[in-house]
């Protein structure tokens, strides 16, 4: 919530601005909006607005492209989908729960297999090879609960399941160079893929695949 106005959100009371990219070096930042407010009650250039901004103080701290969302109260829909699109966003968090891990079909709406203080490691103990798990959660829940014991078990789970943990970003990418013959249906729709018969991380004409959720090195449009 580092985008968030610091009044609300509270964030400098435990780190100041300028230890923000050495503090999350090794994660990724993704834009939350300036206000918390429910998109899908706000018109198109409201919604932009608060993406835009948000993004624009979030690069200001980090230093790098921020190109992932997640919508306040995971409240999102096809209209607030197309505005992240235009703005360049390359991922979103969808509402909704998917404990298989499959690999989204649109990245802008991407559901989570889990929040986290599920029992995730019984999730990771019954995914098959290749499943692609989104976690997700608030640090400040495990204060809440005294749930800090989940977290635990749940990086215990992944080193015994020799999980490869990723930012959004990183599998993204890893998804547009080795996802098994994708390629775009006939009349699909944009940024939406079906399954081809092609050779792995290959397009079936045989050049190299293009998938629309590899991340956009310049950001979020218009966030400067």
């Amino acid at each position: 919530k580092l985008g968030l106005s610091a009044a609300r959100s509270g964030w400098k009371d435990y780190v100041a601005a300028e230890g923000v990219a050495e503090l999350y070096a090794g994660h990724e930042v993704a834009s939350h909006t300036v206000d918390h407010p429910d998109l899908t009650t706000l018109p198109d250039a409201a919604i932009a607005d608060q993406v835009q901004r948000d993004c624009r103080a979030l690069q200001a701290l980090v230093g790098y492209p921020v190109t992932g969302f997640a919508a306040p109260f995971r409240a999102q829909d096809a209209r607030v989908e197309a505005v992240l699109r235009r703005l360049g966003i390359a991922y979103s968090r969808g509402p909704g729960a998917d404990p298989t891990g499959a690999p989204p079909r649109d990245p802008l709406h991407w559901v989570p297999a889990a929040h986290c203080l599920e029992d995730v490691p019984a999730i990771l103990a019954d995914a098959q090879p290749g499943s692609l798990l989104c976690i997700w959660g608030h640090s400040y829940e495990y204060d809440e609960q005294d749930a800090w014991d989940r977290l635990d078990a749940m990086l215990a789970a992944l080193v015994a399941h020799d999980c490869w943990v990723a930012t959004h970003r990183d599998a993204i990418a890893a998804l547009a160079q080795r996802w098994t013959g994708l390629r775009r249906g006939p009349g699909a729709a944009p940024g939406r893929l079906r399954a081809g018969r092609g050779r792995r991380g290959r397009a079936p004409s045989g050049r190299p695949q293009r998938w629309p959720g590899r991340a956009r090195d310049p950001g979020c449009r218009g966030s400067g």
